[in-house]
Formats: structure tokens, C-alpha cells, sequence
């Protein structure tokens, strides 16, 4: 008994490794200036770090006035940021208050389909292990920083109905 579970634990920890190198190698073809990922969670900052990126948390409280909403825009248009992930299950309203008051101001902020952190076994998923939730977020992120967005939601307040 005790080996097949060291052979499963040789297997998953292959596959983790795998698929890590190859998300970094991915992730090193992408333009440096694209590989800054902005988020309204800091648990998305570990795995940008280690697939070499730089982490922007853009998380305002609710109280924070228009003028530091609008430096966090400034911020954003200086990182050249098109995007900003979203986790599911974490409060996103004044992070859209952001992407709004950037497209009223003309910088285009899009909402890529959010990232899963708490997903695992979740119904009406196909994530049932923690590479699956690593596979499913790493694609997401890959395929809108590599396309600018191509898939993500352009129009925020389409997200705004999801909450």
C-alpha cells in the first residue's frame, strides 16, 4: 500500500514540476512589459512571482475617494496594465469602480474570465485537483496576456451583473 502511494506521489509530483517548467517557459516568450499581473488578490502573487512576473494588487477599500481611485488608474496606465484578474468568490465591485474610471479616462481595462483559488471539488467544475486549478488559471492568464485580451470581457458592466 505504502508504495503505491509513494509511486502517486512520484506521478503528481512529475507532472507539478512539468507542468510548472512549462508554464515559465511560456511565460518567459511573453513580452516583459505584458508580464506584470495585476489582481484584486494577493494569493494570485505567488504564482506570478514564480513564473518570473511582477504582482500589482488592486484591491481599494470601499471608502477610497475618486482621486486615489484615479492614482491607481495613473498606476496602471504607467505599468502599460491592459488587465486586471479577478478571483472568484473575492469581492471585485470596487476593483470594477477602477476599470471604470480607467475607460472613462480612456485607458482600456479588461476583465479576463476570473481565476479560480478555492475551486478544488467545486460542482459545475472539471477541477478536482490542484493542477487542474493551476492548468485552468495559468491558460487563462496565458491567453490574455499573449493575446492582449483577445477573450477577455470588454465590457465591464458584464461583470458588474455577475455580482
Amino acid at each position: 500500500f505504502s508504495s503505491q502511494i509513494k509511486y502517486r506521489k512520484m506521478g503528481y509530483t512529475s507532472e507539478l514540476t512539468s507542468f510548472y517548467l512549462n508554464s515559465r517557459n511560456k511565460f518567459k516568450k511573453v513580452a516583459k512589459e505584458n508580464q506584470i499581473i495585476a489582481s484584486n488578490h494577493e494569493s494570485l502573487q505567488p504564482f506570478v512571482t514564480e513564473l518570473g512576473g511582477e504582482f500589482l494588487l488592486v484591491n481599494p477599500s470601499s471608502d477610497t475617494d475618486e482621486e486615489d481611485l484615479m492614482s491607481i488608474v495613473d498606476s496602471l496606465k504607467q505599468k502599460n496594465i491592459r488587465q486586471i484578474f479577478l478571483i472568484d468568490g473575492i469581492d471585485s465591485r470596487n476593483v470594477l469602480k477602477v476599470a471604470n474610471l480607467a475607460q472613462r479616462n480612456g485607458v482600456l481595462i479588461t476583465i479576463p474570465e476570473k481565476l479560480f483559488a478555492l475551486k478544488i471539488g467545486a460542482p459545475k467544475t472539471n477541477i478536482d485537483t490542484y493542477i487542474k486549478l493551476m492548468k485552468y488559471n495559468f491558460e487563462i492568464l496565458n491567453s490574455a496576456i499573449i493575446d492582449h485580451g483577445s477573450d477577455s470581457i470588454d465590457n465591464i458592466e458584464e461583470v458588474q451583473k455577475d455580482l
